[in-house]
């Protein structure tokens, strides 16, 4: 956890990342409010996902 943490804090890319990892890293900038572009940068997806992560924490929320 401290390791997502530093990445969430600098803001710089990464390799071999769990799948885990990247979508903790990535919730952990949208609560910074970290464009998705921004976001799939850092942990190498494409921005598409990101934004398919981030529906999918809106939708859980919701209920």
């Amino acid at each position: 956890m401290q390791d997502v943490d530093l990445i969430v804090s600098e803001r710089r890319p990464v390799e071999g990342l769990t799948r885990l990892e990247r979508v903790l890293i990535a919730r952990g900038l949208a609560e910074r409010e970290v464009p998705a572009r921004e976001v799939a940068r850092i942990v190498g997806v494409d921005q598409r996902t990101v934004e398919r992560w981030r529906s999918k924490d809106r939708k859980a929320g919701a209920h």
